[in-house]
């Protein structure tokens, strides 16, 4: 999917989801302008499953695998449900204008 401002093309594949069990996402973060990597892209993911149930913390950290390829996680999902994992591309940088390398996209993920 792309980011809400059009600037990243985000896909990503994770081991196997499971309650309360450590998943991992390896994500592809493509720059839709150039149609490149987007390299040394720091990669945040803010996982919850409504208003009043974020994820447990669980320390993730990202690591950029390759260029544009990152290893995002641990993410523990602790139970069943349909789960919104939102990936924030550059979060500690401004919004405010055009050119910020800012970007988030989010997907659903269901947890049996």
């Amino acid at each position: 999917a792309d980011d809400d401002d059009c600037k990243y093309h985000v896909k990503f594949t994770s081991s196997d989801i499971r309650q309360n069990e450590d998943v991992s996402f390896n994500t592809t973060v493509t720059k839709k302008a150039a149609n490149a990597p987007a390299t040394a892209t720091p990669v945040d993911l803010e996982v919850f499953l409504n208003d009043t149930h974020p994820g447990p913390n669980t320390n993730q950290h990202s690591t950029e695998t390759s260029p544009g390829n990152y290893n995002v996680g641990p993410v523990r999902f602790d139970t069943p449900g349909r789960w919104t994992v939102r990936f924030h591309l550059h979060e500690d940088c401004q919004d405010s204008t055009e050119d910020s390398p800012h970007g988030h996209v989010a997907f659903y993920i269901d947890v049996p």
